[in-house]
């Protein structure tokens, strides 16, 4: 998946604000759809069903390794790719149930390539985010100042930055001012606390482009070599990448439910399905010797979910197993919790079409300025299913008082879980809930079927092949292969998968699609 999505760093010094609102090579015989989206994150309103694919906290390496031969539990092999994919979630498991369009729908692989699936997000002024410009500021010549003040910016370097190292370099005839990075001990030294000028605002804004990544994963690269906590950077949502994890909606019930022992089990211990042998091998040693620092040995990068978890355990031991969870970046912990809501949500709204189907009925919930009310009979007539909303649960909702509102306190009750008491005794893990519609229309919608040779090609021109000067993608109108490629725009908290999902009319969960996909390339 390619992505571009605007980003904001707070500002050093500056105030901490809210973020601003925006919201290989086969040979097949057979013509199968590849279906190609190129989605657009912003405004719009639907016949798609907002159900919510399950987020996904991953456990893998924030810096690109190479598998040892044998390692990686067989992910180089297409059919032991698929045969572990056989412990993954389906849209079955995570609540995903009914569909609301009526075609009959055809068979389709999903993201085949990380490049099929391409995002970029919508401004509050309505334009696309794009990655179009990698330009640098031009260097300041020096030439015409005098010695004392490149001696004055020499010394304001070497005092804010002792890390690095400067001097006066002469460049076609013109001199410049340069800084490196020091050798020896000051290469490590942070950089001196300074105040961020007013003039600049409170949030350095950039556009994040990636490939093959979730956000996260980025996100913790980037705070590596900014020497910045992964909390400071802003986002809206998470772009997820090909993610394989079964344990999420387990470990947010074990911290509802204040039971600590058992998250820290859920995330450490063994796990069927597919991952890179240095994890299988970490899973391992916890498993024989709970020994955080053995088991963090097996790592060698440790800013994953599983490393950041073993140095907390390290540092602060088995009695403080709280304090150790929260070494984990605040946006992964709380994709738990997320998780947990999620998988509530879409079971609540399968529910809810399979009782009442596309039409509002008393009971219901929509919102006005809003705050969340509950349809009467009469209300309900002037009032379409696009205007219907269903809860996240928390403590700061309301629920819909016809029976299918009442199966959420029956489904927590199941978890042990009070619907009368979501809040928790850290602050971060207490669920205020929040407000979705059940449909929603995409806008901008176009499509297309392209016939195509090569499946190793991309069958969309990205942004950074635009800033290369590459073509674009030339197609063969007699090729052998065949894809949908759609574009549409969405508001925030709704899913483009989901969109594909109704035009399919097929289970578009990872485990599926490998197992379609395993079939085909066979």
């Amino acid at each position: 998946m390619a992505d571009a999505e605007p980003m904001l760093v707070p500002a050093p010094g500056g105030e901490k604000r809210a973020c601003p609102a925006s919201e290989d090579e086969v040979d097949h015989s057979t013509k199968r759809p590849r279906v190609q989206k190129d989605e657009k994150n912003g405004g719009g309103h639907s016949h798609k069903p907002a159900q919510d694919e399950a987020e996904e906290p991953e456990g893998e390496e924030t810096e690109p390794l190479e598998e040892e031969d044998g390692e990686g539990a067989g992910l180089g092999s297409g059919e032991a790719f698929a045969e572990m994919m056989k412990h993954g979630l389906t849209e079955l498991d995570v609540g995903i149930l009914k569909f609301v369009s009526e075609h009959k729908g055809f068979s389709g692989i999903l993201k085949e390539r990380y490049s099929d699936f391409v995002v970029h997000e919508v401004n509050k002024e309505g334009k696309t985010v794009r990655l179009d410009d990698l330009s640098v500021p031009e260097e300041a010549e020096v030439a015409d100042d005098t010695k004392e003040k490149r001696t004055l910016v020499h010394k304001a370097v070497k005092t804010l930055y002792p890390g690095l190292e400067t001097k006066t370099e002469e460049r076609e005839g013109k001199k410049f001012i340069v800084a490196y990075h020091a050798a020896g001990p000051k290469a490590l030294a942070a950089p001196r606390k300074h105040s961020w000028p007013k003039s600049r605002g409170a949030f350095c804004h950039f556009v994040l482009y990636k490939e093959n990544k979730d956000t996260m994963e980025a996100i913790n690269v980037l705070s590596k070599f900014l020497r910045m906590r992964p909390n400071v950077f802003s986002y809206m949502g998470t772009k997820d990448k090909r993610a394989i994890t079964v344990q999420e909606i387990a470990v947010l019930k074990a911290i509802l439910q204040d039971n600590w022992n058992e998250v820290i089990d859920l995330i450490l211990k063994p796990r069927p399905g597919a991952e890179k042998g240095y994890l299988v091998k970490c899973r391992e040693e916890w498993a024989q010797s709970q020994d955080p620092e053995a088991a963090l040995k097996k790592l060698p990068v440790k800013r994953c979910v599983e490393g950041q978890l073993l140095r907390g355990l390290s540092m602060y031991g088995k009695k403080n197993i709280i304090t150790a969870f929260a070494m984990i970046p605040r946006n992964n912990r709380l994709m738990y919790i997320h998780s947990y809501q999620s998988f509530m949500w879409n079971t609540m709204v399968s529910r809810r079409i399979e009782a009442f189907g596309l039409k509002a009925v008393e009971g219901d919930l929509v919102l006005r300025g809003g705050t969340a009310f509950v349809l009467s009979a009469a209300e309900a007539e002037t009032h379409s299913i696009q205007d219907v909303v269903m809860p996240l649960p928390g403590f700061d909702v309301i629920y819909p008082t016809h029976h299918v509102g009442k199966g959420y306190g029956e489904m927590l009750s199941a978890d042990n879980l009070d619907i009368d008491n979501m809040r928790h005794r850290v602050r971060d893990y207490s669920l205020a809930g929040a407000y979705r519609r059940i449909l929603i229309k995409p806008s901008d919608v176009s499509w297309e079927v392209i016939n195509y040779d090569d499946p190793r090609i991309s069958l969309v021109h990205t942004d950074v092949e635009k800033l290369e000067d590459q073509p674009p993608p030339v197609f063969n109108k007699e090729g052998k292969y065949r894809a949908l490629r759609m574009e549409f725009s969405l508001p925030p908290s709704t899913y483009a998968t989901m969109a594909i999902r109704e035009v399919l009319k097929m289970d578009t969960s990872i485990k599926n699609q490998t197992q379609l996909n395993t079939t085909w390339l066979n």
